[in-house]
C-alpha cells in the first residue's frame, strides 16, 4: 500500500512536470515510430469495465463505465499498469462531454499511451442494421475533439468485429466509410497532429482475407491508419505452428499499415488464472516483430468471463496469479525495432474484393453524413413529424410508408451490396421520417388525412433558403436516379443485388421460411402484416380522428344469418338435413307416447301396396304408421299427425330429396312379380305378405351383393332391370339433383365445421407465435480447447450443411401427399364425408403434433448436432456479454451460453439450439401415420380375412415414406436420434387420437372405415353384432358394397329400427321371418352409417 501511494505522488508530480513531453506516435509504412524515430510497440492492456464492445450491440438500454473520467480510479490503477510494463491501454468508450483531463495525465506521466473506440453500445455500426449516419459522425466527432487535445492518443478504432463472418459483410461497407470521414475531420482540425483510424477484426476464416484486403484497399484517404486482429488461437502451451501465428506472419507481410494484436490472451483450458501467456514471448521475438507491432491483452478487469488481470472489489485492486504470469512475459520482452530514416516501406494497397457468396460489401462507400443539407431538407418539408415525438414510434411509421409506397424510401435507403445510397441515407432517423412523411403526403396530392398518423404528424409551412436550393436540387437528381439504380450512381458497372432496402427503425422481415412447419402460417403472416400497416390507428392518443388511408374496411356481413320462420321454411323444401330433422322428431315423439305392444301386434299385416314402398322415406313412415295400428289410441293418433306432417314435406320435395345424385340411384322400375320381402327395402317384414300387384319401385339404394357378413356366399338377388330414364330432360334433371345435393353438402359442411377451422386457424396462428418467439430457456455448453484452440467436443460440432429435405418440401409431402391419396380414392369409395374427415382427421393430427412439438422446443430445446458451426462461439464475449451469469461456470469453468455466439441471424441461431423434438418426424410421422391407419381400414388389411400380399405392402408404404423423412435427419446433422425418436412418437400418437375422432373405431375393423358424424351418436349395434361394408376401398369378400340392409341415410335408418324395435315389431329381431332368408338376422344388422356425396 505504501509504494501504491508513492507511486501515486510520483505520478503526480511527474504529471505536473512531463504531461508535455510525452512524444506523440507517428505512423510510417507498416510501422509505428514515436516521435524521435525509434519505433514503438504496443505492451498493451484493455481497460474498460462492464461494457460490450462497440458494435456487439446497439441496446439503447445498455449502460457503460467511462474508465478515462474517474481520476480516484486511475490513481489505483495507473500504477498497477506501470508495474505490468504497460505503454497502451485499450478503452472501449468513453462519455466526450465528461472531463478526462486527470486520468489522461495520470496515464501520460507513466508513459502509457491510449487507443479508444469511437462508438459505444448505444451509438455505433451495428451488424445487424448497420448506418452511418449524422447522428453517429457527431458522436465520433466528439470523442476525437476530446481525447484529440492529449499528445498520449495513438488513435481511434472505427469499429470493432462489425462484420464478424460472412453473413454480415455488408456492415463492413458503413464502417468503412466513418474511418474516411473521421480520417478525414481529423486532417481538417485546426493545429492537429497525426492520429490514426483503424479497425478491429476477428480472426473469421470464411473472410479473412476479404475484409483484410477490403479495409486496405481503394484510396489511401478511404482506407485505414492501422489494423487491430482480436486473436485468441494460441491457448496454454503451443507454438507458431499450431496457433497459425506463422500464418499471420505470412498473410500480413505485405501490409501497408501497421497491423497489432487489439485483443489476445486465450483463457482456456483452465482459465485466466493458469494464463501463462507464451504468446507474448512471441509476439515480441523476431519473426513477429518484423509484422507487427505488439499487441493489448485483454483484459485489466476481473468479471464473468474470467480473462482479469486484476480484481476490484471495494474499490480496492487485487493482483491475481496471471498479473505475475504477464509481468513476467513483457519484462522479459525485447523487441529489436528498426530506425525510421533507415526503414523503406515495401507494403502497398490491396486490391478490393469483388461481391460474392461471402462478400457484400461494394468499393462504392455510402456517403459522408452532412448535416446542413439533412437541416435544408427538413426546413423545406411540408409534412413533418409532430415536435417531440417518441424514437419508438418511429418504426411503425417507416414501415407503413415504405410498406405502402416503397419508392418513396429509396431515397433513404442504402444498399452496400450494389454501393447504391439514397442522398438523404446519411441523415439521422428523424431527419429521414420528416422526408417520408412529407413525400407520401405529396403522394396523395396533399389530403389532410395522409399527414395526419393519428395526431403524430403535422402541416407545416416549409421554408425557402437560398443556401439551400443547390444542394436540395443536387440531392433531388440522386433520389431520382437512386430509384431504379441497381449499380453506384455514375458506374456503368454492375454488381450484386444480394441486399435489399430498409426502412430504419424498422427492420424487414426476412422471407419466410416455414422452419420445422406450422399449418396455415402464410395465412397469418398476412394478417399480422395487414394488422401492422394499421397499428397507427389502432392507438389512442388523443382526440385527432383516425386518418381515412389507415382505416379499415367496413366488417363484412355474416354470410349465414339467422332465419325467419318463413325462410326456414323454404329450405326444408330442398335441405335433406331439414327432412332428416323431421324424422328424427317424428321417431322421439312416438318414442317417449308409446306403450309396450301387445303379442298380437307382431302378426300387424302391411296394407297392400306397401311392398314396394319400404325402400325409400315414404315407404317407411307409412309401414310404420301401419305398424302401429293397434296401440293406443292417443299415441296412434300422435304418430299419424307425425307421419301426416312428415308427408306434406315429402310431397313438397324433390324426387330423390337424399344428398345422392340422381344418376347414382337406380331407376324406379314396374315389378310384376313378387319380390324377396329385403331386396329393395330397409326394414324386415312379415313373410307371405307377397303382393303381385303392379307397383312403382324407387328404390334410393345401390345394388347389394348379399343379405349379411354371415351369409355372404349366398346367391344375391338384384333389382330387375327397368327402363333408364334418357333424353336431355333426364340429363338435366340429373345434373340440377347433383347441383342440389353438392350445395346442400357444402352448407352442410360449413355449418358443421366452421368452429373447428376457426379453432385450427387459433392453434396455427399459436403454433406460430410460440415458434418465432425469444427462447425462454438457457442452456449451458461447453468449450474445451486442445493445444492448437480446436473445439473437441465432437457432439456438436458436425458442419452446417442444410437440409436434405427442405422444411417446406417435408411439409407438402407430409399434408398434401395423404390428402391426395384421400381425394383420389373418392373415385371408388364415393363419399364426400368420408373425404372430409379423412382431410381433417390429418389436419387436425398435423397441428396439433405442430402445437406441441413446437412448445417443447420452446420450453425444452437442445442443441443440433451442427450447432457450433452455426454459434461461432468466441469465448471472449463472455465477459461483454453475460447478462445470464452462466459464462464460464461449472467443472473448470468450460460452460457457456449461447451469448457467446458470434452468429447474427437470430432465426439461425434459435433454431440450432431448438433441436428437441425434430418437426420433420413429427409432420410425417402425424400426417403418414393418420394415412396409415386410413388405408389399413379402407383396405382391410388386418379385417376377416387374410388379404394379398399387395395390400399389406402398400399399408406398410406410409410408414417408410414417415422413416425416411425422420431419418434423413441423421444424414444431414441436423437432429440427434433422441430428437427423431420423440418427434415421431408425438406425431403416431397425434394420428392415432386424431384418428378416432374421425371414424368410429382404430383397430377394430367392422367399424375403422366408417366416418362419425358431428351432429349424429354413431349406432355401434342394435345387439352388439354389427357389421358394416360400406365406405372400403376394397371389394374383397363383399367389403364395400351397398347391401339391402343398408339404409341410404343414418337418420331414416336409425330411427325407424328404432321405432319398430321399441314398438314390439319384431321384438329383438326374431319372430317372424327369423329363418327365412336371414330376415331376423338382417334386422339385428340394422346399420346406423350416413351415406353422402
Amino acid at each position: 500500500m505504501a509504494f501504491t501511494k508513492l507511486s501515486v505522488s510520483l505520478l503526480a508530480l511527474a504529471g505536473s512536470v512531463l504531461a508535455a513531453d510525452l512524444q506523440p506516435i507517428e505512423m510510417k509504412g507498416s510501422k509505428l515510430f514515436y516521435k524521435n524515430g525509434t519505433q514503438f510497440y504496443m505492451k498493451g492492456v484493455a481497460y474498460q469495465q462492464d461494457t460490450a464492445a462497440a458494435g456487439a450491440t446497439n441496446d439503447k438500454t445498455s449502460k457503460f463505465v467511462d474508465p478515462l473520467s474517474d481520476e480516484d480510479r486511475c490513481k489505483r490503477d495507473v500504477p498497477l499498469l506501470q508495474e505490468l510494463g504497460t505503454n497502451t491501454i485499450r478503452t472501449y468508450a468513453i462519455n466526450p462531454d465528461a472531463d478526462h483531463s486527470g486520468c489522461m495525465k495520470l496515464l501520460q506521466a507513466a508513459g502509457i499511451y491510449v487507443i479508444s473506440d469511437l462508438g459505444e453500445p448505444s451509438l455505433s455500426i451495428n451488424r445487424d442494421d448497420p448506418h452511418w449516419n449524422t447522428d453517429l459522425f457527431s458522436r465520433y466527432q466528439k470523442v476525437v475533439d476530446e481525447l484529440g487535445q492529449y499528445s498520449n492518443v495513438i488513435g481511434f478504432f472505427a469499429g470493432n468485429e462489425v462484420s464478424n463472418n460472412k453473413t454480415n459483410t455488408g456492415a463492413s461497407a458503413y464502417v468503412k466509410a466513418a474511418v474516411r470521414d473521421t480520417k478525414a475531420y481529423i486532417k481538417n482540425k485546426k493545429n492537429s497532429r497525426w492520429m490514426g483510424v483503424g479497425y478491429a477484426a476477428n480472426d473469421d476464416a470464411d473472410i479473412r482475407q476479404e475484409i483484410a484486403d477490403y479495409f486496405n484497399c481503394g484510396t489511401v484517404e478511404d482506407s485505414i491508419d492501422f489494423w487491430g486482429y482480436n486473436i485468441y488461437s494460441w491457448c496454454g502451451q503451443s507454438s507458431m505452428a499450431k496457433s497459425g501465428y506463422s500464418d499471420q506472419i505470412k498473410f500480413f507481410q505485405d501490409y501497408s499499415v501497421p497491423v497489432f494484436f487489439a485483443e489476445y490472451g486465450c483463457n482456456l483450458p483452465d482459465g485466466a488464472a493458469a494464463r501463462v501467456f507464451q504468446e507474448t514471448e512471441a509476439l515480441y521475438g523476431d519473426d513477429m516483430t518484423k509484422v507487427f507491432s505488439g499487441g493489448i491483452v485483454y483484459m485489466y478487469f476481473q468479471e464473468a468471463n474470467d480473462y482479469g488481470l486484476v480484481e476490484v472489489k471495494d474499490e480496492k485492486a487485487t493482483k491475481l496469479k496471471d498479473f505475475d504470469a504477464l509481468k513476467q512475459q513483457v519484462t522479459k520482452a525485447s523487441p529489436k525495432p528498426v530506425d525510421r530514416n533507415s526503414y523503406n516501406p515495401s507494403g502497398k494497397l490491396q486490391t478490393c474484393p469483388a461481391i460474392s457468396a461471402t462478400w457484400k460489401a461494394n468499393s462504392v462507400l455510402p456517403p459522408a453524413p452532412d448535416s446542413s443539407l439533412c437541416d435544408c431538407m427538413v426546413k423545406s418539408r411540408s409534412c413533418v413529424q409532430k415536435s417531440g415525438l417518441d424514437s419508438t414510434k418511429y418504426g411503425a411509421m417507416f414501415g407503413f410508408i415504405c410498406g405502402a409506397a416503397p419508392e418513396i424510401c429509396t431515397a433513404i435507403n442504402g444498399n452496400s451490396s450494389t454501393g447504391v445510397y439514397g442522398a438523404y441515407s446519411m441523415c439521422s432517423d428523424s431527419a429521414k421520417l420528416d422526408y417520408v412523411l412529407d413525400a407520401y403526403y405529396n403522394k396523395h396530392n396533399k389530403a389532410a388525412a395522409s399527414c395526419d398518423f393519428k395526431c403524430q404528424a403535422n402541416v407545416q409551412k416549409g421554408a425557402s433558403d437560398s443556401s439551400c436550393d443547390s444542394k436540395l436540387a443536387k440531392a433531388s437528381d440522386i433520389n431520382k436516379q437512386v430509384a431504379t439504380a441497381t449499380a453506384p450512381v455514375g458506374s456503368a458497372k454492375s454488381t450484386s443485388t444480394g441486399d435489399s432496402f430498409a426502412a430504419p427503425g424498422a427492420t424487414m422481415a426476412r422471407a419466410f421460411s416455414v422452419g420445422d412447419y406450422t399449418i396455415g402460417l402464410y395465412m397469418l403472416v398476412a394478417v399480422f402484416a395487414g394488422a401492422g400497416m394499421v397499428a397507427l390507428g389502432s392507438e389512442e392518443e388523443g382526440p385527432c380522428p383516425m386518418p381515412c388511408n389507415l382505416q379499415q374496411a367496413p366488417t363484412k356481413p355474416r354470410r349465414f344469418e339467422p332465419r325467419s320462420p318463413s325462410q326456414a321454411k323454404t329450405l326444408s323444401r330442398t335441405k335433406p338435413a331439414t327432412l332428416l330433422s323431421t324424422l328424427r322428431r317424428v321417431a322421439r315423439m312416438a318414442d317417449s307416447k308409446s306403450t309396450q305392444p301387445k303379442e298380437n301386434e307382431a302378426e300387424t299385416t302391411q296394407p297392400d301396396g306397401d311392398q314396394g314402398r319400404k325402400g325409400n322415406v315414404r315407404g317407411q313412415v307409412q309401414y310404420m304408421a301401419a305398424a302401429s295400428h293397434n296401440t293406443e289410441n292417443t299415441t296412434q293418433e300422435l304418430r299419424l299427425k307425425a307421419t301426416s306432417k312428415l308427408l306434406a314435406l315429402l310431397e313438397k320435395t324433390p324426387q330423390h330429396g337424399h344428398d345422392l345424385p340422381q344418376a347414382r340411384r337406380r331407376p324406379c322400375a314396374t315389378a310384376t312379380q313378387p319380390h324377396d320381402v329385403n331386396t329393395y327395402g330397409v326394414l324386415p317384414h312379415p313373410p307371405a305378405r307377397q303382393n303381385s300387384s303392379r307397383t312403382q319401385l324407387c328404390d334410393n339404394s345401390y345394388p347389394s351383393s348379399g343379405q349379411q357378413r354371415a351369409v355372404l356366399s349366398r346367391s344375391t338377388q338384384t333389382m330387375p332391370p327397368g327402363p333408364a330414364p334418357g333424353g336431355v330432360a333426364a340429363s338435366m334433371g340429373r345434373r340440377q339433383s347433383f347441383v342440389l345435393a353438392s350445395k346442400a353438402f357444402a352448407l352442410q359442411w360449413i355449418a358443421l365445421n366452421w368452429a373447428d377451422c376457426l379453432c385450427m386457424l387459433v392453434v396455427a396462428g399459436f403454433s406460430s407465435g410460440i415458434y418465432y418467439s425469444p427462447v425462454l430457456v438457457t442452456r449451458t455448453f461447453p468449450i474445451t480447447f486442445n493445444g492448437s484452440g480446436d473445439i473437441i467436443y465432437p457432439q456438436w460440432a458436425y458442419p452446417y450443411r442444410g437440409r436434405i429435405i427442405p422444411s417446406w418440401l417435408s411439409g407438402l409431402v407430409s399434408i398434401g401427399g395423404p390428402i391426395a391419396i384421400y381425394i383420389v380414392a373418392q373415385v371408388r369409395i364415393k363419399s364426400a364425408w368420408d373425404a372430409s374427415n379423412a382431410i381433417m382427421g390429418s389436419t387436425w393430427a398435423v397441428l396439433l403434433a405442430s402445437l406441441f412439438q413446437v412448445v417443447v422446443k420452446q420450453f425444452v430445446g437442445g442443441f443440433r448436432p451442427y450447432f457450433l458451426a452455426v454459434c461461432m462461439p468466441d469465448v471472449s464475449r463472455a465477459g461483454a456479454h453475460n447478462g445470464t451469469g452462466l459464462n464460464g461456470v461449472g467443472f473448470q469453468q468450460v460452460m457457456y451460453t449461447t451469448e457467446v455466439c458470434t452468429q447474427t441471424d437470430a432465426m439461425k441461431l434459435k433454431t440450432a439450439i431448438t433441436s428437441f423434438p425434430s418437426g420433420h418426424s413429427t409432420a410425417a410421422f402425424a400426417g403418414f401415420g393418420f394415412l396409415f391407419l386410413w388405408m389399413n381400414a379402407k383396405l382391410k388389411v388386418w379385417a376377416d380375412y387374410k388379404p394379398a400380399f399387395w395390400k399389406l405392402a402398400l399399408l406398410m408404404l406410409p410408414l417408410l415414406l414417415a422413416i425416411m423423412i425422420a431419418c434423413s435427419l441423421t444424414i444431414d446433422a441436423a437432429h440427434n436420434w433422441y430428437d427423431i425418436v420423440a418427434g415421431s412418437i408425438i406425431g403416431a400418437v397425434m394420428a392415432v387420437a386424431s384418428y378416432r375422432t374421425s371414424y368410429a373405431a382404430v383397430w377394430d375393423w367392422r367399424f375403422n372405415h366408417l366416418p362419425l358424424r358431428q351432429s349424429e351418436a354413431f349406432l355401434y349395434s342394435a345387439e352388439g353384432d354389427v357389421d358394416y361394408a360400406a365406405h372400403t376401398f376394397t371389394r374383397s369378400v363383399g367389403w364395400g358394397k351397398k347391401r339391402e340392409w343398408l339404409p341410404e341415410r343414418l337418420d331414416s335408418a336409425r330411427s325407424s329400427a328404432v321405432f319398430v324395435r321399441r314398438n314390439g315389431v319384431f321384438p329383438d329381431g326374431r319372430g317372424q321371418g327369423s329363418g327365412d332368408g336371414g330376415q331376423g338376422g338382417a334386422q339385428r344388422r340394422v346399420l346406423a352409417e350416413d351415406e353422402a356425396v
